[in-house]
């Protein structure tokens, strides 16, 4: 399918959609893979979430930027639009983002600059949500949107390379900066993070709602079985006792302290239990085994590598 026809096939699924939008329209985003680890499962958590909100008066509008997006969406009883934007659409939402054009332009250029904030006004949308960190929510200009903050630890611990370097800090600060004030409402991790953002960011504290991560279906959903939990002991070769923590490889998930305790445990009574994690490398998976090797527990120490959900449990 060419440019045109597929913008075409896109133009009239909105206005087959818009159709069947009712008195209030909620609009959401949905991106990322499995191997994004818990971001996606809060954002999968948040699908779930959503289609319960729905009702005759009330209709949710998702927007993706994949076709593997999209599927994921409609597979929850949630309508979905695909956005893609082009690279000269990237550039001119980007350069809508900009202090000058919000600051003069903000009623005619931004809103002309931002294919997203006119998507949203042909939808008929009244509200947006952000699930996460979205930077997206810069490039609105004629709508109220609530956002999402995950945590504040480029505040709290900046000496982490993930966001103390290659410019993550000022970005974070730049955005949270520029989009939490204007929120209607933001959503926190927990009432420590509703504290921090109400302090460091000057949001009035009624406007700042703390929600915990919402947990994977597969564990809300887990039923005991012996036959399975011996499947899976068999395939990543456990044995109990063990310690597991399923988390991805940033220095900021601090998986270092768990093998330093084996190292104690190991030391103190001359045995521990086995330490299986799992996850995606994000730049510290050999570093914690040279360390587990050194300290002589690397035996000790289980990598499972990206463990589909269902093994989870």
């Amino acid at each position: 399918m060419g440019p045109r026809a597929r913008e075409d096939s896109e133009s009239s699924f909105l206005v087959r959609l818009e159709l069947k939008l009712s008195h209030f329209v909620l609009a959401a985003f949905f991106e990322g893979r499995a191997t994004d680890g818990g971001t996606y499962v809060h954002k999968l958590g948040t699908l779930r979430v959503l289609r319960l909100l729905q009702r005759a008066d009330l209709q949710v509008v998702v927007i993706c930027g994949s076709e593997d997006a999209l599927q994921v969406v409609r597979e929850h009883g949630l309508a979905g639009v695909l956005h893609r934007q082009t690279i000269l659409g990237k550039l001119l939402a980007r350069l809508s983002t900009s202090n000058l054009v919000r600051l003069f332009f903000s009623r005619s250029l931004g809103v002309r600059l931002s294919a997203l904030d006119r998507l949203l006004t042909r939808l008929g949308v009244d509200l947006v949500f952000f699930a996460d960190q979205d930077s997206r929510a810069r490039q609105l200009h004629s709508h109220a949107y609530i956002f999402s903050v995950l945590d504040v630890c480029h505040l709290d611990n900046p000496e982490f390379p993930e966001v103390g370097r290659l410019g993550e800090f000022e970005r974070r600060e730049t955005m949270f900066q520029s989009v939490l004030r204007k929120a209607i409402a933001v959503i926190t991790d927990s009432e420590y993070g509703r504290r921090h953002l109400s302090r460091y960011y000057g949001v009035p504290k009624e406007r700042l709602h703390a929600a915990p991560f919402l947990i994977s279906q597969d564990v809300l959903g887990w039923v005991e079985d012996a036959q399975r939990r011996g499947e899976v002991d068999a395939a990543y070769g456990l044995s109990a006792p063990y310690v597991f923590y399923p988390a991805q490889f940033w220095a900021h998930k601090n998986h270092r302290y768990i093998v330093a305790a084996l190292y104690l445990m190991q030391k103190k009574f001359g045995s521990c239990p086995q330490a299986v994690f799992c996850g995606g490398d994000r730049g510290t998976l050999q570093p914690t085994l040279e360390y587990a090797e050194r300290l002589g527990v690397r035996d000790k120490v289980i990598y499972c590598g990206f463990v589909p959900a269902a093994d989870i449990p």
